[in-house]
């Protein structure tokens, strides 16, 4: 025989809470979303820029490594203030860039410098030198 339930564990008691998803919430994960995928898309052709100028010189290397880094702070403000305007606040902006590693950031950098050493290697190798004089 079991026990009867009693005020406290009884379920039929208390009404049970529904969450009811804001239209508003949904946008803003949406364009949370875009923001995410076009930063790594970004950082996936930065560093694919920077693995084909390392494959043509240092001095390439440097110039494109220094212009990679000065745009990327106007990047980085921008999606701060994108992110602030769609319902984010600033704190927990600030709280999640701190508290999680921007490793996906670097990963995405190194499989765009391993693509563009790849790819300068081998039109190097393999590419036909008067098709490369008439697209450049």
């Amino acid at each position: 025989m079991s026990p009867k339930p009693t005020a406290r564990t009884s379920r039929w008691d208390s009404p049970q809470k529904q969450k009811v998803i804001d239209p508003v919430e949904i946008e803003v994960a949406s364009v949370a979303y875009m923001i995410i995928f076009g930063s790594l898309a970004n950082n996936f052709v930065e560093g694919m820029s920077t693995g084909a100028a390392f494959s043509d010189g240092v001095v390439r290397t440097v110039s494109i490594g220094l212009a990679v880094v000065s745009q990327q702070f106007p990047q980085e403000l921008g999606t701060l203030a994108i992110l602030i305007n769609s319902g984010f606040g600033f704190k927990k902006i600030i709280k999640r860039s701190l508290r999680r590693p921007h490793l996906r950031r670097l990963q995405w950098h190194a499989c765009g410098i391993a693509f563009g050493i790849f790819f300068m290697y081998y039109m190097s190798c393999y590419g036909d030198e008067d098709s490369l004089k008439d697209t450049v």
